[in-house]
């Protein structure tokens, strides 16, 4: 209790015996309910936060920059956890930890449970592939690609490398032919791990891929694609067979070095050339010893979903610290339309997802309630407040856990008790949403595949964790450095993100130019990552994420607009899934492409008599609905109660939007996989209609 809770208290008691002595006992204990009420709800008794990062004082102060700063009560950054300093000994230690515990779990259909593999099988399993690799011509050092959804063979394939030598390059199944194409060149892939349904794809690449000479197929395999793959010099094989001939070939595991090569990971990125991210096993090991410092009480009781994806650093470097830890791993079908039964299926402890995902759940969520009886909708109000002045005050509430909020909870199994969200920033109110329905600690995380995926997190005994990114991981440094109008000497320190510590990348492959641009070795020896993101410092140590530093633009009139910022705040409007801000230099104004969410958009055509057909696909919106001038007046209202609300300045308002209801998933090329906005990509797309919005204003 603080300074001002025990005055507070002192003050309370005292009034409390003048009143019960001046008027009575009775009197006395009315007054004291009052009163105690009104003490509860006036945030005087909220628990505050703690301090989370200090700054390394022993350091110069240089120039235009602020002091690094670490998590508050550690002596040094760390680079390993449990001693192990490669992902084969971190998988080994998950092994000695968990044995015959359950390590990977799959649905082998709908109509069937999870059946889960222990630790000592996958390690056989690992061992096997790896030797089968070595005895069909692939040799250490050599790269092997992993072109498919998330899988327990995608696992067992990059553990076999991991424990063989073998460095694993992640290619995203949404990527188009030229960026394949690239990328299977740049990295000289030797052989692809991929599925059936991408055999024509991978085929297509032998003509110019002269160094791609083997295909293994993870789900199944028949003579004809075996002639398919040998008609264009590859060798194809079965996941099966590949282990097979280990199992009868075996040769003991060859384990890497610290500063071996493990990952090659290609980032999706918002320009059109990927860049090769090159990840070390100490890399990987520095960010898990990060997350397990993250993540209280991590054991191996403890379960994971899997369907963020493997191409991903956030999904690679989640997973490895589950295997740190013997925890177990569930595996979604691969099917989108399918997670919601999987997750409930599978029941996991431990649950990450991107900012898109969790707005969906709230969105769905308030759906639902929106829809329920009075007495449904007052009791769930009742009990969201009631749970939030719980936070506020630091008290436990998991009775309303186990009663308002037990159907919420068992959307994600019911077990769930640490949740992650990463790859963009999450806005205050989904971050609340999601902490108060699901009763568990919910952590923003920010890091890029340059920092192995992790840089910061909020800590998980915060009160109040929103609109923040939080404190350095235990593995990290962090410091800012003044970009364009961004300043570390103003009242708040602002200024471009930059990252040191053993999570730091390699660099580009084959990118010198790139790599020294952005991983800048100071004069006095310091090698610091610069993100491009800008950030700031808040009172209580931890970071906020502003926006990027090549996003910011200015209006006609000198306003700086960060669009990543706004469309953060934009999406929590219950019509969007997704919302595209733009604006230049010769405009007044910034103006949107806005995509609804199917369901609402639908909810709200059945509501105001609007018709369509039934001829669009669900994440699709039917265009009856997005050319309902009604509709287009609804969204532009509601995104400016939204700025109201949040206090946004008048010029980062939007006062015009189009609406499209083609959803901007991966395989469109205008987002990520992380669902970030690719802004160069949307502008080609909707220049034409952009110009029509600015044309509406007069400008």
């Amino acid at each position: 209790m603080g300074f001002v809770q025990a005055v507070s208290v002192a003050c309370f008691a005292v009034l409390v015996a003048v009143i019960g002595y001046k008027f009575g006992l009775f009197m006395g204990v009315i007054i004291a309910i009052v009163s105690l009420f009104v003490f509860l709800f006036s945030g005087l008794a909220d628990a505050k936060d703690d301090v989370y990062s200090v700054e390394l004082k022993d350091r110069k102060k240089k120039k235009d920059q602020t002091l690094p700063r670490v998590r508050k009560g550690i002596k040094d950054v760390k680079t390993t956890v449990e001693g192990v300093t490669t992902l084969y000994e971190n998988f080994q230690n998950g092994v000695k930890k968990a044995g015959d515990g359950p390590c990977l779990g799959h649905r082998p259909s709908s109509n069937e449970g999870y059946v889960t593999e222990s630790y000592n099988e996958v390690n056989k399993r690992i061992q096997n592939f790896g030797s089968g690799l070595l005895h069909i011509g692939v040799q250490q050092g050599d790269r092997i690609g992993f072109y498919a959804k998330n899988s327990r063979y995608w696992v067992i394939g990059a553990e076999a490398c991991n424990a063989y030598s073998l460095t694993s390059v992640a290619i995203y199944d949404t990527l188009g032919e030229e960026n394949r194409e690239y990328i299977v060149n740049q990295s000289e892939i030797r052989g692809i791990c991929s599925t059936s349904r991408l055999l024509n794809n991978i085929t297509e690449l032998a003509g110019t891929c002269k160094n791609l000479k083997y295909v293994i197929m993870m789900d199944k395999i028949d003579e004809k694609m075996k002639k398919q793959a040998s008609d264009v010099g590859l060798e194809a094989f079965s996941f099966e067979e590949v282990e097979e001939l280990g199992s009868q070939n075996f040769h003991e595991p060859i384990p890497p070095k610290p500063d071996d090569l493990a990952i090659l990971m290609y980032t999706s990125g918002t320009t059109s050339r990927p860049k090769g991210v090159m990840i070390s096993h100490a890399n990987v090991v520095a960010v898990i010893a990060g997350v397990v410092d993250v993540i209280p009480n991590l054991t191996k009781n403890d379960s994971y979903f899997s369907y963020l994806p493997l191409a991903h650093i956030l999904e690679r470097a989640a997973e490895a610290s589950m295997f740190n830890q013997g925890a177990s791993i569930g595996f979604f079908q691969g099917d989108i339309k399918k997670l919601t039964d999987d997750v409930a299926a599978w029941k996991p402890t431990i649950y990450a997802g991107v900012p898109k995902v969790y707005q969906r759940v709230m969105h769905t969520v308030k759906k639902k309630i929106a829809e329920s009886p009075l007495p449904i909708r007052v009791l769930f109000a009742t009990g969201y407040n009631l749970k939030k002045k719980c936070i506020q005050l630091g008290l436990p509430s998991g009775f309303l856990d186990r009663t308002i909020f037990k159907k919420v909870r068992a959307a994600l199994g019911g077990r769930v008790r640490y949740l992650v969200s990463g790859g963009a920033p999450l806005s205050g109110e989904c971050h609340e949403f999601i902490r108060i329905c699901f009763g568990a600690p919910f952590s923003q995380g920010y890091g890029l595949t340059e920092t192995c995926g992790g840089a910061t997190a909020t800590p998980h005994e915060m009160i109040a964790p929103y609109e923040k990114a939080g404190a350095p991981f235990t593995c990290s440094e962090v410091k800012l450095v003044s970009a364009g109008k961004y300043s570390v000497d103003g009242k708040v320190p602002q200024g471009e993100i930059c990252v040191k510590g053993q999570n730091v990348t390699l660099g580009y492959y084959k990118n010198k130019e790139k790599t020294d641009e952005v991983f800048v070795v100071e004069e006095d020896g310091e090698r610091w990552f610069h993100t491009g993101d800008v950030g700031q410092w808040n009172p209580d140590g931890t970071l906020s994420i502003v926006g990027r530093v090549k996003d910011i633009f200015k209006l006609d009139g000198g306003e700086y607009i960060a669009p990543e910022r706004l469309e953060t705040i934009y999406c929590q409007c219950k019509y969007l899934s997704n919302i595209f801000v733009y604006g230049d230099s010769n405009k007044s104004n910034v103006v949107g492409v806005a995509i609804p969410d199917a369901a609402a958009a639908k909810q709200w055509a059945d509501k105001n008599g609007v018709k369509y057909g039934n001829d669009t696909e669900e994440p699709n919106v039917p265009k009856e609905i997005c050319q309902s001038e009604e509709f287009n007046k609804v969204i532009v209202d509601e995104l400016k109660q939204i700025a109201e609300s949040a206090k946004l300045n008048r010029y980062e308002q939007v006062p015009a939007v189009y609406i499209d209801g083609k959803y901007w998933s991966p395989d469109t090329g205008l987002v990520t996989d992380a669902m970030k906005n690719k802004r160069d990509p949307l502008y080609n797309e909707y220049q034409e209609q952009i110009k029509e919005l600015y044309s509406k204003l007069g400008q």
